[in-house]
């Protein structure tokens, strides 16, 4: 037995231990907040005691800059499980803060979350800067962008200064309206930043009903909406991929993409698109560009000066001498269309489904309604009907992941292979002979020789200097403009026609 002096020692340590130890032990399970949602002066959460038997969770929201100053304190009953899902309104006199959200129960560790909350005053202080000028509403925006927008940039505060601006007559409110009429223009401004958001990451498949479901947002009262819907099926089809190839991702603001908007319709608006002759017509040319995207090609002979013709459709041919009269034949035969800003930029690459449209359109192959059942080809993108057709005819096979290569660069001995092919399903048998080998013959594909070598005799290809192939390299605009019109010249000279 110990002595009761003992006894007491021990339970002394005892004590401290656990004062040490024990309330940690205790409070081993820590309760989960989830992240608040502020919808103006509500805010929501979900909890979860940590343990079960525990039927209550405190609940406890403060100013984080004063801790007197309390939004909201409850004791709220879980269910048996120890959850809560609980909401409470903040006192219309809470200041405009940082508030700090805290949960609490009994053998629990407590959990925080912050939240920011902007008092009736500042609400009206915000919705007056609405009614001003755009100036004072982007500089009231900037004053509350940590509230209203945490981690905004610039570009958003000029979105939303523009969509409040434009749309400020809604934002009129009375001291009993203020809050619901703030709440109204809270959701616009989301929606002027989230709408920009989405048309950077638009696809071309979703592009017009995207255009139509967030005109207000997008177009504003400038009439743009209207023009476009004018447009033509084809012609939206063109101005579709032009835009996604030449702004989509590049344009920050609503200003800046009304303004690159117009520039796109005015020029698709105004382009000219050469109707498909009708059958048994010489010249096989086809209706349209290569759906507005970077492919705008060639062709062979005119009639006319075709150097100087090319000249005055694109500004940026000096360094492509040898692929003008080219690239003027196949605009005079409808195959291309005049880009916007007047460029051709012939030293760009060319993809796949662009000189698959090329072949299609300028050999004159009727479109085929099989599907061609690729992965990578959505049965509403643009290229679609191409990629049918020319796999439809044995001119494109895919790849083995059952890909046909969206969006890849075509190489110089895939343009020939496809090149070929076509050729001969058109009816047209090149010339035979034997053509002298290229210094980089070994690299040139098996399944690529044939058509390199049959394209050389037919002098429709040859080599980049020095007698090199470069049959890995991608195949860049002028190149393929100068092979499309020697395809072309050689369909025309054999008088065919494909249905």
């Amino acid at each position: 037995m110990y002595s009761n002096k003992k006894s007491k020692k021990i339970i002394s340590v005892m004590l401290t231990v656990f004062m040490l130890f024990g309330v940690n032990t205790l409070a081993a399970n820590s309760i989960t907040l989830s992240d608040p949602v502020v919808n103006i002066d509500t805010v929501s959460f979900t909890a979860n005691s940590g343990q079960d038997g525990i039927r209550e969770i405190a609940v406890q929201a403060y100013l984080e800059a004063d801790n007197s100053k309390i939004a909201h304190i409850a004791q709220v009953v879980t269910d048996s499980k120890g959850n809560i899902s609980y909401s409470f309104k903040i006192p219309a006199t809470s200041p405009t803060g940082k508030y700090i959200l805290r949960a609490e129960a009994r053998g629990s560790e407590k959990a925080e979350k912050s939240f920011e909350f902007i008092s009736i005053g500042d609400q009206k202080k915000i919705l007056d800067a609405v009614a001003g000028d755009k100036n004072s509403i982007k500089q009231v925006l900037k004053q509350f962008k940590e509230f209203l927008f945490p981690g905004g940039t610039d570009a958003d505060v000029e979105n939303v200064a523009t969509i409040l601006y434009e749309n400020k007559t809604q934002f009129t409110y009375t001291d009993e309206t203020v809050t619901d009429v703030y709440k109204k223009a809270i959701e616009k401004a989301n929606m002027a930043v989230s709408v920009m958001k989405a048309l950077n990451g638009s696809s071309y498949a979703k592009l017009e009903e995207f255009f139509g479901t967030n005109k207000e947002i997008l177009f504003g009262t400038t009439g743009l909406y209207e023009k476009y819907s004018s447009l033509s099926e084809e012609r939206k089809n063109y101005f579709g991929a032009n835009y996604l190839i030449n702004f989509t991702k590049t344009v920050a603001t609503y200003s800046d993409f009304r303004t690159k908007f117009e520039e796109n319709y005015n020029a698709y608006n105004g382009m000219v698109i050469v109707p498909v002759p009708p059958a048994g017509a010489s010249g096989g040319g086809g209706g349209g560009s290569s759906g507005g995207t970077r492919m705008e090609i060639s062709g062979t002979s005119s009639p006319v000066n075709t150097v100087s013709g090319a000249d005055s459709l694109f500004n940026d041919l000096g360094s492509s001498e040898w692929a003008k009269e080219s690239i003027y034949t196949l605009y005079q035969k409808g195959v291309i269309a005049k880009a916007a800003d007047g460029r051709f930029r012939p030293e760009d690459s060319v993809t796949r489904e662009e000189f698959v449209k090329m072949l299609v359109t300028a050999l004159n192959f009727s479109q085929s309604e099989v599907t061609a059942d690729f992965s990578d080809v959505p049965a509403d993108s643009w290229y679609a009907p191409y990629v049918r057709t020319a796999h439809s005819n044995g001119i494109v096979s895919g790849y083995s992941d059952n890909t046909f290569g969206s969006g890849r660069y075509i190489t110089r001995e895939e343009l020939a292979t496809m090149a070929h092919r076509a050729l001969l399903k058109a009816g047209v048998t090149p010339a035979s002979g034997k053509a002298e080998a290229f210094a980089d013959a070994k690299d040139i594909a098996d399944y690529a020789n044939e058509a390199v070598y049959a394209l050389k005799v037919a002098n429709i290809i040859n080599g980049s200097g020095n007698n090199m192939f470069l049959p890995k390299n991608n195949t860049t605009r002028a190149e393929a403009a100068k092979i499309t019109a020697g395809l072309l010249k050689a369909f025309e000279n054999a008088g065919g026609d494909v249905q």
